[in-house]
Order: structure tokens, then sequence, then C-alpha cells
């Protein structure tokens, strides 16, 4: 089977959400956000706010009250939670590191320590 549909450029993509009822508020902040989290990824957190079970309603929102920052307040939570297991994972890797250097003890010498 050949797949016929064609990319979209980001332009393309904005426009396509705004004719489904979409509100862009800031056209080149949603070109930014939908060229870093992709538009397929946005657009599984529009679903809910759609209607996807008629084919002549194209996706359009079921709701005229939806804005491209409202859907990006649903995927943030998740980014946030991400950023933040990396660094507590960094962060305990990196205690771990200082433990086995023997810190401490191995450092106790040093002038620095002296002072504090």
């Amino acid at each position: 089977m050949k797949y016929i549909k064609q990319p979209l450029s980001i332009q393309q993509q904005i426009d396509k959400l705004k004719s489904r009822g979409l509100i862009i508020d800031n056209e080149e902040i949603a070109a930014g956000y939908l060229s870093n989290i992709s538009y397929y990824r946005l657009r599984a957190y529009t679903y809910p706010f759609q209607n996807n079970t008629d084919e002549e309603k194209d996706h359009h929102f079921t709701r005229s009250d939806i804005h491209f920052r409202d859907i990006l307040d649903i995927i943030s939570p998740q980014s946030d939670f991400k950023k933040n297991l990396i660094s507590i994972i960094q962060d305990g890797g990196n205690l771990l590191k200082i433990k086995d250097m023997g810190f401490p003890e191995n450092w106790a010498h040093l002038d620095v320590w002296k002072e504090i």
C-alpha cells in the first residue's frame, strides 16, 4: 500500500488547525512549538475536543473556545515531569560519584576545607 498523504509545512499545519476551529493567538509561537513537538503529537491531545466520528466534520473542534495554549497546557505537565525526573536521576548519579571519590575523607588534606 502506497502512502499518499504529503507532509504539511508548518504554515499548512497552522492553517489546518485553524480551519478546524482551534484558536491560534500567535502564529509565530505556534510555529515554534509545532517545529519542536510535531503536529501529530499535538493532534493526539486535541482528539477529546474534536468531532472524530463524522468524516464530513473533518475533526472540527466541538467547542469554539479552545486555544492553542490550552492544548500546550495539557502537554506541558508531562514535559515538566520528565525534566524533573531526569534532574533527580542526574543529581542522584552525581551524589554517587562523589561518594565513590571518598568525599570528604580523601579531600580532607586540602586547604579549602580548613576554612569551612
